[in-house]
């Protein structure tokens, strides 16, 4: 966890930008204006934004709507066939849940929902020419969007998350990047690892039944399955020329933080390679970075998948499986299933 706090290291856009050498474009305008490339002055200012939305008194009124929202999404599965999971559940979910709190249309999310997925891709170590030329047409969409509703909110403000971003100081193009980030942070996100926890659990049929038995250990599980299968990969870039125990490094170098094999270590986890909801916590998520890059949102992320994994265990049986699993990209910003057959069966 060291490394991710280590304020010599970075997750910052431009590091991007020099990996895969773009220097004009649409990647160009999100990547320089990005949260993470911002100075510090406005990188916290874009976090307090956020804050009034992420409170503990909103966390809590949030926790009860997504509750509500999951228990009616799972009573509408259809029993006995092949139902995908993250189209019918996981996607609903986590769109609802994120719009309610930002104050946004669920349908103007929902029409730029795969294109904020597709622009996680830019985080990847590499882009062929293919996947860049479709991330540049994703964040056009995006900009497109973002820049109509600025518009709107300057002559009609409100209290959602493009008002509040109009009050500020921040430029126009911070505004725009800021916004995509949290579109992919606050639905494609939770969405994926809410997934990622569905998948070990199937694949896990006495945990799923332990939870249903024991729903207080719902907390630990959601975390146990950002462990077990995290849906982000972590980089950083460092900012000067550094060393890291006894690793040299040179400014702009990266540095790739293997979530997945730092997540099975046995200096670390007890019975690292078993899928226990009752583990013991205790370790911060890897998933969710360190230090002042520690994702703001990992409260809202994690009621997300609480909410979701108690609503399904609690009315359906151990699933079986239905068909093959489709997954994401492993280097996309956000990583999880985008197809998640199972047949379920009522308790």
């Amino acid at each position: 966890m060291d490394i991710l706090s280590d304020c010599r290291l970075s997750p910052t856009g431009n590091g991007h930008l020099a990996l895969h050498g773009i220097t004009s474009g649409p990647i160009h305008r999100y990547l320089g204006s990005n949260m993470s490339s911002a100075a510090r002055e406005s990188h916290l200012g874009l976090r307090t934004v956020l804050a009034p939305f992420l409170s503990p008194r909103k966390l809590v009124k949030a926790r009860e709507f997504a509750l509500t929202t999951a228990r009616d999404l799972a009573e509408g599965l259809r029993l006995g066939e092949p139902t995908d999971l993250m189209a019918e559940f996981a996607n609903p979910l986590a769109l609802a849940v994120f719009c309610h709190v930002v104050q946004l249309p669920v349908e103007e999310i929902r029409r730029h929902g795969s294109a904020s997925a597709d622009v996680g891709l830019v985080f990847a170590l590499s882009l062929d020419d293919a996947q860049r030329t479709h991330i540049e047409h994703s964040l056009e969409s995006l900009f497109e969007y973002i820049d109509e509703g600025l518009t709107t909110r300057r002559n009609q403000p409100g209290t959602d998350i493009m008002s509040a971003l109009h009050k500020t100081e921040l430029t126009v193009q911070q505004q725009t990047s800021f916004l995509i980030s949290i579109i992919m942070g606050g639905h494609d996100a939770p969405m994926h690892q809410l997934g990622c926890a569905l998948v070990a659990l199937s694949e896990h049929p006495e945990q799923w039944q332990l939870l249903a038995e024991h729903p207080h250990l719902i907390s630990g599980a959601a975390e146990e399955s950002l462990r077990w299968s995290p849906h982000t990969h972590t980089m950083r870039f460092a900012l000067e020329e550094l060393t890291y125990q006894d690793l040299e490094l040179g400014c702009g170098d990266v540095v790739a933080v293997c979530n997945r094999s730092a997540n099975r270590d046995p200096v670390a986890f007890e019975n690292p390679d078993t899928f226990d909801a009752a583990r013991p916590r205790g370790r911060l998520p890897l998933a969710f970075g360190g230090g002042q890059f520690f994702c703001p949102g990992s409260g809202l992320g994690k009621i997300i998948m609480e909410v979701g994994i108690q609503s399904i265990t609690e009315r359906f049986a151990p699933p079986t499986a239905a068909g093959e699993i489709l997954w994401r990209p492993v280097l996309a910003a956000a990583y999880g299933p985008r197809y998640l057959p199972l047949s379920l069966q009522e308790r």
